[in-house]
Parts: C-alpha cells; structure tokens; sequence
C-alpha cells in the first residue's frame, strides 16, 4: 500500500453568474519516497451546462 500527500492552492473569479476563471496548483507526494512527487498546474474556465445550476440569488 502506497500513502500519498496532496495540497492544493486554488484561485478564482467569478466572470458571470454562470462561469468563473480560476488557476488551480496541486502538488502530489508519496509518503514512503519523498522523492517521488509531481505537481499540476491548472488555468482554465469553468461554467454550469445548464444555466439555473450557476444563478446568484
């Protein structure tokens, strides 16, 4: 069995009431080998297929 540590930093801005902007970072880590690891790196665009999931009341 393998043990894992992960981190994330997410940041992001409402564009709309049905989208946001954001930039996402995770960083991965096995336990055991500390030498093993990775990081992702995220920038993007998200928003609701269907408009009345993302309304702001």
């Amino acid at each position: 069995m393998h043990w894992f540590n992960a981190s994330q930093l997410e940041f992001y801005v409402n564009t709309s009431a049905i989208g946001k902007l954001f930039i996402r970072y995770n960083f991965i880590t096995e336990l055991e080998d500390w030498d093993n690891n990775y990081s992702q790196f995220q920038f993007g665009y998200s928003f609701y297929l269907l408009k009345q999931n993302g309304k702001i009341k």
